[in-house]
C-alpha cells in the first residue's frame, strides 16, 4: 500500500491567502500589472507547500494536480481579495477610481459603453453589483493565472513520488503469461496413428 498523500487544505489556504491579500493591498497589488505575477506566485506557492513533504513512495505528482491546486487557490484568493477590497474602497476608493477612470477614458481601444458601465460601478460606491462583478472577474482571472503557477511549480520542483504505473504487477503478469503460454499450445495429432486406425476399421468392416 502507498503512504497517505499530504493534506491539500493547508497549501490551498496558504496560497489563496497569499495571492488574495497581496492583490488587494496597494501598492503591492500593482505588481499584478506584470502578467499577474502575484497570482502566479500564489499558485506556485501552493504547489511548493504540497510537494515539500510529499512521500517518495507515493504516486507521482502530475500537472493535473498542480492545476487543481492552483485553481482552488485562485478561487479562494478571489474571495479574499473581494472581502479585503471592501474597506480599502470605502476609505480610498474615490481616489483610486478617479485614476482608473482617467486611464480608461484615455484608452481609445475601449468601447464607450464599456467605459460608461465601469464608470457607473466606480462612481456609485460600494454596491452589490460592483462586488459581484469584482468577485466573478477576479475568480476567472485568478483561477487561470494561479493554475499556471501551480503547473509551473510541479514542472520546476518535480517530479515527486514514484512512477504512476505499478511495474511489479506488470512483471508478475508477464511472468505468468510466459510460464503458461508454452504448455497451453495443443500438440498436433499423430497422422500415422490416425491413418493406421482408419485402415484397421476398414479391414474389420470388409466381409
Amino acid at each position: 500500500m502507498y503512504p497517505a498523500k499530504p493534506d491539500k487544505v493547508f497549501p490551498i489556504l496558504s496560497g489563496g491567502l497569499f495571492l488574495g491579500i497581496l492583490s488587494a493591498v496597494p501598492p503591492i497589488s500593482y505588481l499584478n500589472c506584470a502578467c499577474c505575477v502575484l497570482v502566479i506566485g500564489g499558485g506556485f506557492l501552493t504547489s511548493y507547500l504540497y510537494m515539500k513533504d510529499y512521500p517518495p513512495e507515493q504516486l507521482r505528482v502530475t500537472y493535473g494536480d498542480g492545476a487543481l491546486l492552483g485553481l482552488l487557490a485562485g478561487l479562494l484568493g478571489a474571495v479574499v481579495d473581494t472581502i479585503i477590497s471592501i474597506p480599502i474602497d470605502f476609505f480610498f476608493g474615490e481616489f483610486r477610481n478617479q485614476e482608473a477612470l482617467e486611464s480608461l477614458r484615455s484608452a481609445p481601444e475601449i468601447p464607450t459603453h464599456v467605459v460608461d458601465f465601469l464608470t457607473k460601478l466606480m462612481v456609485g460606491g460600494i454596491t452589490v453589483v460592483g462586488l459581484l462583478f469584482t468577485l466573478v472577474s477576479g475568480a476567472i482571472i485568478f483561477s487561470l493565472f494561479s493554475m499556471i503557477g501551480g503547473v509551473l511549480g510541479v514542472a520546476i520542483l518535480g517530479p515527486k513520488g514514484s512512477v504512476i504505473l505499478d511495474t511489479t504487477r506488470q512483471t508478475s503478469n508477464i511472468g505468468q503469461f510466459q510460464s503458461t503460454s508454452p504448455n497451453s499450445t495443443p500438440e498436433p495429432p499423430n497422422s500415422s496413428n490416425s491413418s493406421s486406425e482408419s485402415e484397421s476399421e476398414r479391414e474389420g468392416s470388409d466381409p
